[in-house]
């Protein structure tokens, strides 16, 4: 009748019984009963004060679990909607560590996610185009819940030189604060610009 852990029973229970003792009781609430209730004249009486307050508890739980289902179905359509996104989408610290680098990223630049999220964006640049991506950073984090506009270059796995226009938006609140960046790979048409 009783599921392993209060989260997972299907229904409200109350355990009434004239036998057990302190160990029942207390195995009984952690495997999910609502109420444990041993009988008596006083029990019944309040038999109608036990069933709300176990119906009013069971309501949370059911509320809980549906604002904890509604959560994961969001989580699992903002993740596909960024895995399948060919805009670049990265979190980035302050100091330029990557935190998550979608796979686009990892398309564009030609290292794996996990390869990006052991380094930092300095790595990928090359060093007169360091200061660049400093300054673009910097000036994300001085506006925080601000979108800011840069363009940065970047140098793939293979050498060739990436250029992507970014919008980013620090989130402040937090100890060690980051930012999204939205990035898309403008390299052949600047190219075809330059060309023209």
């Amino acid at each position: 009748l009783l599921p392993e852990s209060r989260e997972r029973a299907a229904y409200a229970v109350v355990v009434m019984t004239s036998h057990g003792d302190e160990k029942v009781a207390v195995d009984a609430m952690k495997t999910g009963a609502l109420d444990y209730v041993v009988k008596s004249d006083e029990s019944f009486a309040r038999m109608p004060e036990i069933v709300d307050r176990a119906l009013r508890t069971w309501s949370y739980i059911v509320e809980r679990r549906r604002a904890e289902e509604a959560l994961r179905a969001r989580e699992e359509h903002f993740r596909s909607l960024i895995e399948n996104a060919h805009d670049l989408i990265w979190i980035l610290t302050s100091d330029g560590n990557i935190r998550y680098a979608s796979p686009a990223c990892a398309r564009v630049l030609g290292y794996s996610a996990d390869e990006l999220t052991t380094k930092s964006v300095f790595d990928l640049t090359t060093h007169e185009k360091r200061a660049d991506v400093r300054i673009a950073l910097d000036n994300v984090f001085a506006q925080p819940d601000r979108p800011v506009a840069s363009i940065m270059h970047f140098e793939a796995r293979d050498g060739s030189e990436r250029i992507l226009e970014s919008i980013g938006s620090a989130q402040g609140g937090e100890k060690k604060p980051t930012a999204i960046i939205n990035s898309r790979d403008i390299t052949e048409r600047t190219r075809s610009e330059e060309a023209a």
